[in-house]
């Protein structure tokens, strides 16, 4: 039986009202950890930091035009970090855990689900089902 007393999130299946559901289990939640004295707040999942890169993510100009969409429409690059990590706590051996790479671009225009930033994150993971607390 797992230990829910951490839990940030209402959200079971994030079906319903899935934008709302998003601002409950990141934004919300972050939130409550912070209102429960936690300094630096934990992070949800991927807590274990493997290293961070800064560069240029650069649009591939070959692309067929029907992927000219979102990012992939607006110009020939942006600034990002990427961020590598794994799902275990910072601690323990990462050895068969889920790998992660967070990718955030800068200076992305155009409406947003989460309000009116300019950034656009990509998150990726070498398992078939992101997972959340």
């Amino acid at each position: 039986m797992s230990d829910n007393s951490n839990r940030t999130s209402s959200c079971q299946f994030c079906i319903e009202n899935p934008e709302q559901d998003v601002k409950e289990m990141f934004i919300s939640g972050q939130e409550k950890r912070i209102a429960r004295g936690e300094q630096p707040a934990k992070r949800a999942v991927f807590r274990k930091v493997h290293g961070v890169a800064h560069g240029e993510f650069q649009i591939n100009h070959d692309l067929p035009t029907e992927y000219k969409v979102g990012v992939f429409g607006q110009k020939d690059s942006y600034p990002v970090w990427v961020r590598f990590s794994s799902d275990t706590t910072p601690n323990a051996t990462d050895l068969k855990a889920t790998s992660g790479i967070g990718i955030k671009l800068f200076g992305v225009e155009g409406e947003k689900l989460l309000g009116d930033g300019t950034t656009q994150d990509f998150i990726l993971q070498n398992n078939d089902v992101f997972f959340v607390d």
